[in-house]
């Protein structure tokens, strides 16, 4: 990551407080939108350097990358929580889907063969 931020543990925190102080402002969870921006980075930049596999990295990147993800699975837990609260159903389903494999009910085979017996004594 080219993005000067990434040299500074103090700067990296210092976005990330900002961010944070925005999101509350506005009354709602920070969100990995928020603190990519804060961090001059696009959603997927910073999706990236977090799912990334570490390398050897020097006292300073390891104390970043340790920030950012330590942050990451915060919003994670702050999203979740958002979701499960009372009257949200749909959120607990899109986390239970998106996080635990959970699946919607199967649908019933629509090929299936059924013979009516006695139709011909019926009335009309």
């Amino acid at each position: 990551m080219a993005n000067n931020i990434f040299r500074s543990p103090k700067r990296v925190k210092e976005a990330i407080e900002q961010a944070e102080a925005i999101a509350e402002k506005r009354g709602v969870p920070l969100t990995v939108e928020r603190l990519a921006a804060g961090l001059g980075l696009s959603r997927e930049a910073f999706l990236a350097y977090v799912h990334a596999e570490p390398t050897v990295l020097s006292p300073a990147e390891t104390r970043i990358r340790r920030l950012l993800c330590e942050q990451y699975y915060r919003i994670g837990a702050a999203l979740a929580e958002e979701l499960m609260k009372t009257g949200s159903h749909t959120g607990a389903a899109f986390l239970g889907k998106n996080n635990f494999g959970y699946t919607d009910k199967a649908d019933v085979r629509a090929d299936l063969n059924i013979a009516f017996t006695g139709e011909a004594e019926l009335s009309e």
